[in-house]
C-alpha cells in the first residue's frame, strides 16, 4: 500500500489528491500491458539527473548502485518532471519529490511494485 504524506494547504492538497489519483489509476492498471524495456534507460536516467544538477549521491551513476536503491529523495530540486525510466528502479520502497514544481508523475511509476511510500506535496 502507497502512503502519502499530506500538509496543509488547499493548492497543494489539490495537487496532491490530483497525483494521487493518477497513480493509484497506473498502479491498477500497471499490468494491462506488457511494456517492452528500453534499453538505454539508464542512460536517459542518468543524462536527466546530469541534466537537473541531481547529485552523485542522490542518483549513483553506476547501475549496480542505482538499481539498489530503496530510497530516493528528490525534494526541493525544482524539478518539473520526472524521467519514465524511474520505473525501471524496482528496488525502491520509497520516493519523496514534494516541494517541485511537477504536475504529473510518469506512467511508470506503476511500475514501482516495491514501493511503499510516495510523498509528493508541494508541487
Amino acid at each position: 500500500m502507497t502512503k502519502l504524506i499530506l500538509h496543509n494547504g488547499s493548492n497543494a492538497l489539490t495537487t496532491t489528491k490530483s497525483l494521487l489519483k493518477i497513480t493509484d489509476l497506473i498502479l491498477k492498471n500497471k499490468t494491462a500491458v506488457a511494456q517492452t524495456e528500453d534499453p538505454f534507460w539508464f542512460e536517459k536516467l542518468i543524462q536527466w539527473a546530469d541534466d537537473n544538477s541531481i547529485d552523485h549521491s542522490i542518483i549513483p551513476r553506476d547501475k549496480a548502485s542505482l538499481l539498489a536503491l530503496t530510497k530516493l529523495d528528490l525534494c526541493d530540486k525544482q524539478l518539473i518532471s520526472l524521467p519514465e525510466s524511474i520505473g525501471n528502479l524496482h528496488s525502491l520502497t520509497e520516493l519523496w519529490c514534494y516541494s517541485n514544481q511537477l504536475t504529473r508523475l510518469p506512467d511508470s511509476i506503476g511500475d514501482l511494485y516495491n514501493l511503499t511510500s510516495l510523498s509528493c506535496w508541494g508541487n
